[in-house]
């Protein structure tokens, strides 16, 4: 295995070590893929592996006034806090707001 320097890094200087078979002109996964990203009403939100309830907990969503749709299914609130999210999923939140 031959060590090559990172040059193309802001690290110049430090060696990283690829094992694996790629193909010359492109870049493996890892490269390309950066962070596992939730999109919430059409956001890309680094949130994956957390759960809707603690995702609600940093927003100023009501959990009493909004529905949740995750890849197109409706999540019922008594699962928020057991429906952990991972990366690629589709959030969907709606609020209820009342009138006439």
């Amino acid at each position: 295995m031959t060590l090559k320097p990172d040059l193309d890094n802001a690290n110049v200087g430090i060696w990283m070590r690829i094992t694996g078979n790629f193909q010359i002109g492109s870049f493996p996964d890892f490269f390309l893929r950066g962070a596992d990203m939730v999109k919430v009403n059409g956001v890309e939100l680094d949130i994956a592996g957390k759960t809707i309830s603690e995702y609600l907990a940093t927003t100023n969503y009501d959990p009493k006034r909004i529905a949740v749709e995750r890849d197109g299914n409706i999540v019922p609130k008594s699962q928020y806090g057991a429906t952990v999210l991972t990366d690629g999923n589709r959030l969907e939140i709606v609020s209820f707001v009342g009138g006439g």
